[in-house]
């Protein structure tokens, strides 16, 4: 089936006028090609082009970082009562020949407590001493790198004496320490903080 000619004028039309117009002044084609260039490159260039900006890894407390863990036993300690989970000391360990002794330096204000108490039910040399400055822990022995044994507390308030093993937790920022009868089972334990700024 042929094609009438007055549907393709149309279609072709622009493409005759360009290629005739091409011929009949190139140098004027020339120049109307580059400036379309030209147009194409600067709107190219005015655009912002998106930037990378790298991220830094999230930086870890040193602590966690290196692991390291403070197997220093030695020194100030905030006794926490295991009951009330009140403050209630702040005592002092030391050690001498491989043995750890504990001392209260400091007794934090109680209402059911005079200001200056005495151990009034210790028994033997402790009897009626002040609880301040007394020596409440002794006898505890390293058994490996975070943990003491063979030791005994003694409990001001009731004069008991009982067993006590202590062990490092929490990367040696806090100190469990129990107390016992015959077998650790049957006792109670504390954790201690050490006391910054006391």
């Amino acid at each position: 089936m042929a094609i009438s000619s007055s549907i393709l004028l149309p279609l072709s039309l622009p493409l005759i006028l360009t290629f005739t117009f091409s011929l009949l002044n190139p140098a004027a084609a020339r120049a109307a090609n580059s400036e379309t260039q030209s147009q194409s490159q600067s709107q190219s260039q005015s655009q912002p082009q998106p930037q990378f900006q790298p991220q830094s890894p999230p930086v870890a407390p040193a602590q966690e970082q290196s692991g390291e863990i403070n197997t220093a036993i030695v020194g100030l300690w905030k006794t926490i009562d295991d009951k009330s989970k009140e403050p209630r000391a702040i005592v002092q360990i030391t050690e001498e020949n491989g043995v750890l002794h504990g001392k209260i330096i400091k007794l934090f204000p109680r209402k059911d407590r005079p200001p200056n108490p005495t151990c009034e039910k210790c028994e033997g040399d402790k009897k009626n001493q002040p609880i301040l400055g007394l020596e409440f822990l002794w006898g505890l022995k390293k058994s490996s790198d975070t943990k003491w044994e063979g030791g005994e507390i003694l409990d001001p308030e009731s004069g008991s004496v009982y067993s006590s093993k202590a062990e490092l937790i929490e990367n040696g920022n806090k100190l469990k320490v129990r107390g016992f009868l015959g077998i650790s089972i049957l006792g109670r334990t504390q954790v201690w903080e050490r006391a910054v700024g006391e």
